[in-house]
């Protein structure tokens, strides 16, 4: 029982180590790159699961059904991982993007240059319709 619980732990551990803060970089509407950070499961995460599911028929039950299931639950960290740290990058996005918005319209009519820059750069970039949608949830 006691080598069940260290496995668990040393397995949830490793599955923190195992995702990493990448860059992505795309072409943005206005044919200007544009680089977001993302995270991602690590090429090690890959090849220690499918190692481990590589190697585990080889082994006697029950210990090759462990590795299996140890496998498993590696994998299924990594993923509840990224998708926790994804979810966490862009809630403070969302809240940046809010704050900017309710800065910006707390100014009044002294914010009215501000606000037609922001829109020909949006018209510009393509994005016009989902920046207005931002700034109309923000108001």
């Amino acid at each position: 029982m006691k080598r069940t619980i260290v496995a668990l732990i040393a397995v949830v551990l490793l599955a923190g180590c195992l995702a990493s803060k990448v860059p992505v970089v795309t072409i943005g509407p206005n044919g200007l790159p544009v680089t977001n950070s993302v995270y991602a499961p690590t090429p090690l995460a890959g090849q220690i699961t499918s190692g481990a599911q590589a190697v585990a028929p080889f082994i006697p039950p029950p210990y090759g059904t462990l590795m299996t299931v140890l496998a498993g639950l590696l994998g299924t960290g990594i993923a509840s991982f990224v998708a926790f740290k994804n979810k966490q990058l862009a809630d403070t996005a969302t809240g940046v993007n809010a704050t900017i918005i309710q800065g910006v319209e707390s100014l009044g009519d002294a914010a009215k240059a501000v606000k037609q820059a922001v829109a020909a750069t949006a018209v510009e970039n393509g994005n016009a319709d989902a920046v207005h949608k931002a700034v109309q949830a923000n108001v």
